[in-house]
């Protein structure tokens, strides 16, 4: 079937590679964004050819990737792994089924930690939503086992997930214990556990409103209403300054640790913890073991297979040094005239901004002079880090146990997260690696980071037109941009503190605005499904902001041609996606299903419709009065 742009501008576009492309059996989708991901793979793989070359010869002098090389060769070594088997693992396991009381597993509750075991009540350190410049303490509770918390209400889906999930772990747990009936009884405690844990977890709709998870308690309220989990100690052992505060993301986990870790749940929670423990470390295991330990992720996500070892060796070895890596990268593949390209883009798409800000109709004079401050502040990242957080340098790989080293990893970086309480942040720190296909935009450093491993493709080359360019890494510049001032990052000022710069007229103009983006996208439906218009506002508030302003930019060039523009903004987005992840993604994405992103953003404009032509009956129409337009 041919499709007409007046129609379907994304299929139009992207026909034909939909209809010849497949999804690769390890992955669960294909798009611009994997294929240039999978490209990067390769280029990566390159990299570590040669750095293993190097050190083999001694020709290596960086430590941090002297230190990768070392971990590399014990992830790889599959002969010793496999010989192995889950032995490295068994003493672990061991010793939580031998804890008898709840001080017992209070006692050892910091070494867990240290490990980085999945816990029931987790302890991190982040920024803090009030005074962004400094770090404090939070506490989350675990990730339950569902996929989406709204399936424990769906007898189907909880009984289709749990079933396949108690299969995995049951062919897991059997080589550890010689009693089936002992597997049985954990199992079924463990989904006894996660159901708790479940009932006092946040909706998937909850936890995108990013702006809403800041529950400060005082800490000595918290500590004398929490009768069983030792805070105290657990905290005094992590944390050598005093503790004023605790930050919860929300005051139903908050005003419940009691009914989540208790003695009554012993039982339960030992159980959760083996099961946890063994899912989560079985990658360091034996390649049948590693395999196994991958079954009900595969479920989740309908891909056809795990990865082959040696791609699986290497990702084991870049989840620990995927930044003095992808600095190596960035340095090397980076050309020096892409990145002033793209640095001139970011600052013109910045300058544009300011443009549509002052020549603004709804917002009053207060308001868009905050806004543009927050604009004069704003940081901006291309390509790869100034700097690296400095703990690389103690990753030493010390033992020939791959299962020791990664424990001892673990505690060097748990120390040192746990060291930064209360210290000045460090915005130079990136949160993705430069080799990653992604850009982001952090609210609390109001900072806005372009990896160099997005600035290639389809999103951007110095070989395409200026049009070319804007529909592509234009967009996603002015897209990370417009996230500053989307429903949740509206609500942090200048300095990324939570506070409100609004006039409250302002604000309840904007909420408007909001809720008619909610309406563009809600219940549009995809091959899947119909897409939520509240899950997805921020990225679509971030899409809109993002085409308007990239449209306005290549508007200003010589050589401004429309037709490139949306063209290449459609090829940006095209994608596959296995069911399974379709499905999942309806249900617990705040991104809008890409088909959408590509036609109805472009649909929203003006100019499309006057480039191509399109008229009330076509179906890429949109009137007038159900635009939405806010930045």
């Amino acid at each position: 079937m041919k499709y007409q742009i007046k129609d379907n501008l994304f299929k139009a576009i992207n026909n034909e590679w939909l209809k010849k492309t497949e999804i690769p059996s390890d992955r669960t989708s294909i798009g611009e964004f994997v294929e240039l991901d999978i490209k990067n793979e390769l280029i990566v793989k390159k990299i570590v050819k040669n750095l293993v070359k190097k050190q083999k010869n001694g020709l290596l002098t960086d430590t941090n990737l002297i230190n990768f090389t070392k971990f590399y060769a014990l992830t790889s070594d599959f002969e010793t792994r496999n010989k192995k088997s889950i032995e490295p693992l068994k003493k672990y396991v061991f010793e939580i089924l031998q804890i008898n009381t709840l001080d017992e597993l209070n006692t050892l509750y910091t070494k867990f930690i240290y490990r980085n075991y999945s816990l029931p009540i987790n302890f991190d350190i982040s920024n803090d939503y009030i005074d962004s410049s400094i770090k404090t303490l939070y506490l989350t509770i675990a990730s339950h086992i569902l996929p989406d918390k709204s399936h424990y209400e769906d007898k189907q889906k909880k009984t289709m997930f749990y079933s396949k999930f108690k299969l995995m772990v049951k062919k897991l747990l059997t080589p550890y214990f010689n009693d089936l009936k002992k597997v049985d009884l954990i199992i079924k405690q463990t989904l006894k556990f996660d159901q708790i844990i479940a009932k006092y977890s946040l909706s998937s709709l909850e936890k995108v409103r990013y702006n809403e998870l800041y529950k400060p308690y005082k800490y000595s309220k918290i500590v004398n209403k929490t009768k069983y989990l030792d805070l105290n100690n657990i905290i005094s052992n992590l944390i050598d300054k005093k503790v004023d505060q605790i930050i919860f993301t929300d005051d139903h986990f908050a005003n419940n640790l009691d009914k989540i870790f208790n003695s009554k749940n012993l039982e339960l929670i030992k159980s959760w913890l083996i099961v946890m423990l063994v899912i989560r470390f079985s990658k360091y295991l034996d390649e049948k073991t590693r395999t196994l330990a991958s079954k009900y992720s595969l479920f989740i996500s309908g891909q056809n297979k795990v990865k082959n070892k040696e791609k699986h060796a290497l990702n084991l070895a870049l989840d620990y040094f995927s930044m003095p890596i992808g600095l190596y990268y960035g340095q090397k593949y980076l050309g020096s005239k892409a990145k002033k390209d793209v640095e001139n883009m970011v600052f013109h798409m910045i300058e544009i901004y300011k443009q549509r800000l002052q020549s603004n109709t709804w917002l009053s004079k207060q308001t868009i002079d905050k806004a543009l401050l927050k604009l004069n502040t704003l940081g901006v990242h291309i390509g790869y880090p100034s700097e690296i957080e400095p703990y690389y340098t103690n990753l030493v790989t010390n033992s020939e146990s791959l299962i020791e080293t990664v424990f001892s990893f673990n505690q060097i970086i748990s120390k040192y997260v746990f060291s930064e309480y209360k210290k000045p942040i460090n915005k130079n720190y990136w949160s993705m690696t430069p080799y990653q296909v992604n850009a982001y935009y952090h609210p609390m450093y109001n900072h806005i980071v372009f990896p160099a491993g997005i600035l290639q493709g389809s999103f951007y080359s110095i070989n395409h037109s200026t049009s070319q360019n804007y529909g592509g890494i234009g967009a996603v510049i002015a897209h990370e941009i417009s996230h500053a001032f989307d429903n949740n990052g509206a609500n942090f000022d200048e300095n990324g503190n939570l506070k409100m710069w609004w006039t409250e007229e302002d604000f309840a103009k904007f909420n408007q605005k909001t809720k008619a983006m909610i309406d563009l996208f809600d219940n549009k439906p995809t091959d899947f499904g119909k897409c939520n218009g509240a899950l997805t506002v921020s990225e679509n508030i971030a899409d809109a902001g993002g085409i308007s302003c990239a449209l306005q930019a290549a508007q200003q060039e010589k050589d401004y041609d429309g037709k490139e523009f949306f063209i290449n903004w459609a090829k940006i987005w095209k994608s596959k996606y296995k069911e399974q992840t379709a499905l999942r993604l309806l249900e617990t994405d705040p991104h809008a299903p890409t088909e959408l992103r590509a036609n109805i953003q472009a649909a929203n404009q003006e100019e499309f419709i006057k480039v191509f032509n399109i008229t009330p009956e076509d179906k890429m129409y949109i009137d007038p009065e159900k635009r939405v337009k806010i930045w």
